[in-house]
């Protein structure tokens, strides 16, 4: 609703909030939502030209959920990584970028093959 009113400071510390209460929750409800918060956040701050605190936050989500095996938190890895790599290529960090998509590719290039192959 902040994003919708244009306050994407306010935004920014309604996540930060959110991530802070329950990030170390175990639930799968809270982890997904956490999930969500640190993408959001991260999209939130490249927005505002905020390029490196936006890749942070696509670190964290990464770190923090990176093995996890519930399809919405390995969902919310993938976008996090795709656009880590988009905001490294607006910094003109090249390789950084192409080793963000390389690991994309790694992590999630069989899933989209078993997902895309036909019985």
């Amino acid at each position: 609703m902040l994003g919708e009113l244009d306050r994407p400071e306010a935004e920014i510390a309604a996540y930060d909030e959110l991530i802070e209460r329950v990030g170390k929750a175990s639930g799968p409800a809270l982890r997904e939502q956490v999930a969500t918060a640190l993408f959001n956040n991260g999209a939130t701050l490249g927005e505002l030209d905020r390029h490196d605190a936006a890749i942070a936050a696509n670190d964290e989500l990464i770190e923090r959920f990176g093995r996890a095996s519930e399809a919405p938190l390995r969902e919310q890895v993938a976008k996090a990584l795709l656009y880590k790599g988009i905001t490294l290529g607006v910094l003109d960090r090249h390789d950084a970028e192409i080793a963000a998509y390389d690991e994309l590719i790694q992590r999630f290039g069989a899933a989209l093959n078993r997902s895309s192959a036909r019985p």
